[in-house]
């Protein structure tokens, strides 16, 4: 496993992130923060533009053909900035889903569409907090999905999803007749949540044979793409942190030059690397097709969390009152924070999950 990135992926990062600090803008994401269900999308229009819809799209569907990797790269950088744009993984495991288990009809159909921004996509696989259900209630016959799903994320707006059902993983579109959308109000709109309903929706079945295993692979791999998404959201609050620490005055010297200010800097460094480690090796994993993707996941999501709620906390104290105030970014961070440490489930659905293998792996 490599722990740092070729030439060709450091141009990635370094076009990303000139790419987003020319373009995102913190006040609109204040803004949308008052509604629900809404994202940024002259952000997302320009990241169409940017071709990153089509990063995870095989060329000869009209996409980058880039591993996963160089996704996790991207989702880095937007999580840098706290993008208000929620698509980005769930789209791309979306992609997944169709290349392993669509038809040729199918994929020929919506990977295109992926690929020109036309199509984006939520997972919904929740059916309460206990996490990913071996056998949910949703059902799924003679093309109709009935059924509830909570908490999607990216739910309000996505024009599909890919929906586990008790006996299939199916494939659908959320503007058809039979859907219900009821758009949450949670600390961070702007990754548009929603509890989608199904009444007897038409939906297409995917053909996945064994449709837990498939749900939690690709719950897995949203998991790790947010899970760069909060590193970056982490080394995003670590810097703002470091940058006031280095600027601001009490008792007549810089406050970064106390003790207690550089170890907690250096405290948030320590964390947001060894969530980087777990990470990137999930992202390797994924990459290679091994056999303990899913757990590596685990471990980089679980990392990952605490390294971006550890790094928030850390930065508002740095910062003292000025940091909770709504003209300052830090509320930002701290909104995506609690909000991506409940996206794709749960601390203990990922620590369940990392039990479980290692139980396997000791049978």
């Amino acid at each position: 496993m490599a722990l740092s990135y070729t030439a060709d992926q450091e141009q990635i990062r370094n076009e990303a992130r000139r790419f987003l600090e020319d373009t995102f803008e913190s006040e609109k994401q204040r803004e949308l923060l008052r509604s629900r269900g809404n994202y940024d999308s002259a952000l997302w229009k320009a990241c169409i533009d940017m071709g990153w819809t089509g990063a995870g799209v095989p060329e000869d569907h009209g996409g980058l053909g880039l591993s996963a990797l160089e996704v996790c790269i991207i989702a880095e950088e937007c999580g840098r900035v706290v993008a208000a744009i929620p698509f980005l993984a769930p789209t791309y495991a979306a992609s997944m889903a169709l290349r392993e288990f669509g038809s040729e009809k199918q994929r020929s159909e919506l990977l295109p569409r992926i690929a020109t921004g036309d199509a984006t996509f939520a997972l919904a696989v929740f059916e309460d907090e206990d996490g990913l259900p071996e056998a949910p209630l949703t059902t799924f016959q003679d093309n109709r999905l009935t059924g509830r799903k909570i908490a999607v994320a990216g739910g309000g707006a996505a024009s599909h999803a890919i929906v586990h059902a008790s006996n299939a993983i199916v494939l659908v579109d959320l503007t058809a007749s039979g859907v219900k959308r009821e758009t949450a109000d949670t600390i961070d709109n702007t990754r548009c949540a929603a509890d989608i309903n199904f009444d007897g929706a038409p939906a297409q079945t995917l053909n996945a044979s064994d449709a837990y295993a498939a749900a939690l692979r690709l719950i897995a791999v949203q998991a790790t793409i947010a899970a760069f998404e909060q590193i970056g959201g982490a080394e995003g609050a670590m810097d703002r942190a470091r940058e006031y620490a280095n600027t601001r005055e009490a008792f007549g010297q810089l406050i970064g030059k106390f003790q207690a200010i550089k170890h907690r800097v250096a405290e948030m460094y320590v964390t947001i690397e060894l969530a980087r480690g777990n990470a990137l090796r999930a992202a390797a994993s994924l990459n290679s097709g091994a056999a303990d993707f899913v757990a590596q996941a685990g471990a980089a999501r679980l990392a990952a969390s605490h390294a971006f709620e550890f790094s928030v906390a850390h930065a508002i104290q740095t910062h003292g009152a000025i940091g909770v105030t709504w003209e300052h970014d830090l509320h930002l961070f701290l909104r995506r924070a609690r909000a991506l440490a409940l996206e794709c489930g749960a601390r203990p659905f990922w620590e369940d999950v990392i039990v479980e293998a290692l139980q396997r792996g000791r049978a």
